[in-house]
């Protein structure tokens, strides 16, 4: 038997909600921010009141689902990052992983986003900058909209030590920006600690076929699409990048995804 937030997420999910949301705005709003675990006023509409009251009896009353997760080194692949407008991973296959940002200023979105990823069948992670919007709030936002996993920004010296810090079991960055000693860390805890390694030929890194990680095992490529420098595709990367890597990418950023970038994705 599914649960109420099951049955909730499959309703938030549907074309049938997506009709009435555009008719109701404040109160799709509420039901969703709800979802998130955000608690707000009842609303005034009978039908989401009873909505909102059966998320809250779910929230409360369910146990949230126990699904085993993939060994680290197969989570940490074909993560899919977002931002402002996470809604646009959406058309991301099912075996992807989606990325909400922790960031305060896209915390409205994310919140929105959530449900449908998971209804969508996507496992949901969360990812910051430690170092600009703290620890805590990246955990207690991951907390919030039920993510699977936490993934920790790594692209400096400093980023890499408070990750590691911070317990992190998932970290995003570049380990040529790393000392000696981390990359010796990262080596000796590969088992536990997943890289996930940027390559931004975009912004003037080297292509996938000539990228290296100085010996730091790495699960995935990142690729850079849609901004900085260069705004490649993930056109412009294929023919540089090796059948495996191409395999287990991962891109950032979802928002910026053209057409025929969408079409790509293994």
């Amino acid at each position: 038997m599914r649960t109420v937030l099951e049955d909730v997420d499959r309703v938030l999910a549907s074309k049938w909600y997506s009709a009435w949301a555009l008719l109701h705005g404040a109160d799709d709003r509420k039901i969703k921010l709800e979802r998130g675990g955000k608690r707000r006023t009842l609303s005034d509409d009978p039908w989401a009141r009873t909505f909102i009251e059966a998320i809250r009896v779910g929230i409360t009353v369910e146990p949230p689902p126990t699904v085993p997760l993939p060994p680290l080194a197969e989570l940490a692949r074909n993560v899919m990052f977002t931002a402002w407008n996470p809604d646009a991973a959406l058309r991301c296959p099912q075996h992807w992983r989606v990325a909400l940002s922790a960031d305060p200023a896209y915390d409205t979105a994310a919140r929105f986003a959530a449900p449908k990823i998971r209804a969508h069948g996507n496992l949901l992670a969360v990812w910051g900058v430690q170092t600009q919007i703290g620890v805590n709030r990246i955990c207690e936002f991951g907390q919030a909209v039920g993510a699977d996993f936490l993934i920790f920004q790594a692209e400096t010296v400093q980023e890499f030590n408070t990750a590691v810090q911070a317990g992190a079991q998932l970290i995003v960055g570049n380990p040529n920006a790393w000392t000696d000693t981390q990359r010796s860390y990262a080596i000796a805890r590969a088992d536990t600690l997943a890289t996930l390694f940027e390559v931004y030929a975009n912004a003037g890194s080297p292509w996938p076929d000539t990228a290296s990680a100085q010996g730091v095992p790495v699960t995935t490529e990142v690729l850079g699409v849609g901004w900085g420098d260069k705004p490649y595709q993930l056109k412009d990367y294929q023919p540089r990048t090796p059948p495996a890597v191409w395999a287990n990418m991962s891109v950032y950023l979802a928002e910026n995804m053209n057409e025929e970038s969408w079409a790509l994705l293994p």
